[in-house]
């Protein structure tokens, strides 16, 4: 008979995972290198552009 003990990495792990959409890591495997290169620089440009707003209109 084979005990099995988990250690708390691995509850840590359990409990992390349940908040993880796992559709986006799939979506996002489908793009190629270059398109996910491309995807975080449109991101990055729209953050850039949040920021720069917000200078302009400080609430």
């Amino acid at each position: 008979m084979q005990i099995e003990t988990t250690s708390s990495i691995d509850l840590i792990i359990e409990e992390y995972k349940k908040h993880v959409d796992r559709t986006l890591l799939e979506e996002n495997l489908k793009l190629s290198y270059t398109e996910r290169i491309e995807k975080l620089q449109r991101l990055l440009r729209t953050f850039e552009e949040l920021k720069n707003a917000k200078r302009l209109n400080p609430i």
